[in-house]
């Protein structure tokens, strides 16, 4: 249920943004160069000039992999004299769907697809070395203890995203976040549609990423979005890619592996499959027949496998078109050797609160 008020989505997000800088933390926002963080970060701007703040850190996450538009916007928003840049380009894991391996951004003893930036953190000093582990140790490290970031992500874009940020408290009296180990990360845009995204970024004439402009022609306003380009989530945009930016499709066809092949056969390999062939007799028998079949080494076979039972059994009393939801992203994750299993995460998400279960527990099996 929406509930609305007398006061617009604007006024809401500046007065959430207010309440985090009054508790007197350390403070600094998350950076993508997408659309989401924009608006996140100028609002975030007008508010620390109200409190007499002149700098606020801004952390951009550099994964290689990004348009060349976006490193482009990045140089423009890490030289604003109202932010105070933590530019991070260190060796981390990351893992690559297209070829169901991990890629190591700025790896060392390889030809990267570009350089590195003169103001950027060049040495892993974090403590930690997978992507999902990296904001929590860079915020931790530039902002230290009890941090408050600031991240553009909206529930407009996921049912899973929804639920977790209207669900339980973070900080007093605000749900839309998320706690980390050192500090927490709010999301003040969290009621925002992409059309209030669009208005503040035309009304206030502001600087945006150009590969939009690109992407406008070739998708909806409402999906154009804007992300490193490798992850299970976001390798959808390959195909786009050597047609709006052929200056970072060439230096990613050099680095990083099979980038050619998902070019050319994404549409069709990673579609979601919709049912279990007749031949099977049901998906269950159907996703163990993939996993044994498509997943490649043996150790992501055991994970899949392990978290196909506790699955199974988990959903096996709920209604049949959620649990062939849960089935359907369980496939899409095996296709795309995601082993972490983030789409599946989702729909779980989305679909536990209607059974008696509660609260459903993470069943990821950690890769030792």
């Amino acid at each position: 249920m929406i509930i609305y008020s007398e006061q617009n989505v604007y006024e809401a997000a500046k007065d959430r943004i207010r309440k985090l800088f009054e508790m007197n933390k350390h403070i600094g926002v998350c950076f993508s160069g997408g659309k989401d963080s924009t608006v996140t970060l100028f609002i975030t701007l007008e508010v620390a000039k109200e409190f007499g703040i002149t700098k606020v850190p801004v952390i951009f996450l550099d994964q290689e992999c990004e348009y060349t538009y976006t490193v482009d916007y990045m140089r423009y928003i890490m030289s604003l004299p109202e932010v105070e840049p933590i530019w991070v380009q260190v060796p981390f894991k990351l893992w690559n769907a297209n070829s169901g391996e991990w890629f190591i951004p700025w790896e060392d003893g390889v030809k990267w697809m570009r350089e590195k930036e003169e103001i950027a953190f060049k040495d892993n000093i974090y403590g930690v070395d997978r992507f999902k582990d990296m904001f929590e140790g860079i915020s931790y490290h530039h902002l230290g203890e009890d941090y408050i970031t600031i991240g553009g992500v909206r529930i407009e874009e996921s049912l899973a995203r929804r639920a977790g940020l209207t669900g339980k408290e973070t900080l007093p009296g605000m749900t839309y976040g998320k706690r980390c180990k050192h500090g927490v990360v709010m999301y003040p845009l969290y009621d925002w549609s992409y059309r209030d995204i669009w208005y503040y970024i035309f009304s206030n004439r502001l600087k945006y990423n150009k590969a939009y402009s690109y992407i406008f022609s070739k998708e909806p306003l409402r999906s154009a979005r804007v992300s490193s380009l490798i992850h299970e989530n976001s390798n959808l945009n390959i195909p786009l890619l050597q047609e709006i930016d052929p200056k970072a499709y060439n230096a990613m066809y050099e680095r990083i592996p099979n980038i050619g092949t998902t070019n050319h056969l994404l549409l069709d390999a990673f579609e979601e499959v919709k049912n279990f062939p007749n031949c099977f007799k049901g998906w269950t028998e159907y996703l163990q027949y993939l996993i044994d079949n498509i997943v490649a080494e043996d150790k992501n076979k055991k994970i899949f496998s392990f978290n196909l039972q506790r699955v199974s059994e988990k959903i096996a009393d709920w209604q049949e078109p959620d649990k062939v939801d849960v089935f359907r992203a369980f496939a899409r994750g095996i296709i795309t050797e995601d082993f972490e299993q983030t789409k599946l995460q989702n729909k779980l998400l989305v679909h536990q609160s209607k059974y008696k279960y509660g609260k459903v527990k993470r069943v990821v099996k950690k890769d030792a």
